[in-house]
């Protein structure tokens, strides 16, 4: 069984050729594209949001991701991670706190940042860190390159082991 991963989360396909997959893929979402040959899907339109934070002090750690938890409600985001850096990079760990979102549209980004719980996080997280990088892009039109080789981590074969 070969396991997809597309805009809608993770699907299994018995036994599907890849051109078949691609047409399920389309019938549960219309809005989206697949690539002509690896049979993973994208949206048409998504932008993606990425803030990085570090702390003032770093015993105020939890009280950031705690104000930055509140974002998570907010209904616009397709998906939304506040996650602590796992600091594992061999050149560089200044940053403390990501945040991970995607967004259907540049309207659903800006109707995310004026919701009320986002000013509530600023209001709570601004006084406790010391930098704050963002960037924002749209998968469709701002990617110029997108590797595959960690597609065997995305489509992979799954039953029991042994069985190729």
């Amino acid at each position: 069984m070969l396991a997809l991963l597309h805009i809608c989360g993770i699907i299994d396909v018995k036994d599907a050729p890849p051109v078949e997959a691609r047409q399920h893929c389309l019938k549960l979402n219309p809005k989206i594209r697949t690539g002509p040959s690896c049979g993973v899907t994208f949206a048409a339109t998504m932008i993606r949001h990425i803030v990085f934070f570090t702390a003032k002090e770093k015993a105020d750690l939890d009280r950031i991701i705690e104000g930055l938890s509140v974002l998570t409600s907010i209904t616009y985001a397709r998906r939304l991670e506040i996650a602590r850096n796992r600091k594992s990079d061999q050149l560089g760990n200044d940053i403390d706190v990501v945040v991970y979102g995607e967004f259907d549209s540049e309207a659903d980004l800006a109707a995310y940042k004026a919701h009320h719980l986002y000013q509530e996080a600023i209001r709570c997280v601004r006084p406790l860190r010391e930098l704050r990088f963002a960037a924002d892009y749209e998968l469709s039109t701002d990617v110029h390159f997108a590797g595959t080789a960690g597609l065997g981590q995305v489509a992979r074969r799954s039953g029991p082991v042994g069985r190729e």
